[in-house]
């Protein structure tokens, strides 16, 4: 169900914003229309990349130089964005931890010391500042990285809490899968549409920043599904509980 725009524009005005990245690069294939949209709205954006040390790259980049590559992706992507701030939670993505491409598709492998490792990382930054709209990934895809923060996300009561969809997994799904999904754990979901039409070649060029990542065709499949949703428009879509839309109007 689409709840338009009203909501996102009269909250992002001057806002401290969090985006919770579950890896470098996450924020802006997920979010790079809305970042390059809002970035002189907002008082100040924090992106937050939690596994942060990878031990992939499309390129086969030695894996003691990987970090810093991608890191210097990041700087040069959010150094021409105004009033941002990155943060690396120094967590070991699922590279790192052994597991393969598809094995870190399978959310039952989550265990414990994950979870209390994202748990006490995001406690952290959250109690350290004071955000007034905070994103979180969905987890479509079932990414074991994404899902543990999706769950943290579940556990928090605020009404400040938006969820965005995963690229590019979301873009590789079928729509059914993707309707399915928002029906997670019997909580309804509902939708606010963020229109990027005038942003889509400024998205491409972010998320082609991420060299060591992300293809060609990659790129252009987010950008594809970004038109799939609402009558060809270019969009991107956060979601909040149902629950969430009545109790904070």
């Amino acid at each position: 169900m689409n709840m338009g725009t009203e909501r996102i524009l009269r909250k992002i005005k001057n806002a401290n914003v969090l985006i919770v990245s579950p890896h470098i690069d996450d924020a802006v294939f997920s979010l790079g229309g809305f970042i390059a949209k809002y970035q002189k709205d907002w008082s100040e954006l924090t992106v937050a990349n939690v596994f942060s040390n990878c031990g992939w790259s499309k390129d086969n980049i030695p894996l003691e130089l990987i970090n810093d590559v991608r890191r210097n992706e990041d700087f040069e992507v959010f150094s021409e964005i105004e009033n941002t701030q990155l943060s690396y939670l120094e967590l070991d993505d699922t590279s790192v931890r052994g597991l393969d491409e598809l094995t870190e598709l399978d959310a039952s492998l989550i265990d414990e010391e994950i979870r209390s490792k994202v748990t006490l990382k995001i406690d952290e930054l959250l109690s350290s500042n004071e955000f007034d709209m905070i994103f979180f990934p969905l987890g479509i895809g079932n990414h074991i990285d994404h899902k543990v923060i999706f769950d943290y996300a579940c556990s928090l009561d605020s009404k400040n809490i938006y969820f965005y969809e995963d690229m590019p997994y979301t873009a590789i799904s079928s729509q059914s899968k993707v309707d399915n999904y928002m029906q997670i754990e019997g909580k309804k979901m509902k939708f606010e549409v963020i229109d990027i039409a005038d942003k889509v070649s400024d998205k491409r060029s972010m998320m082609m920043k991420y060299r060591s990542q992300i293809s060609i065709s990659e790129c252009e499949s987010i950008l594809a599904y970004s038109t799939r949703q609402i009558d060809e428009k270019r969009v991107e879509r956060v979601w909040r509980f149902v629950n969430e839309y009545r109790n904070y109007q």
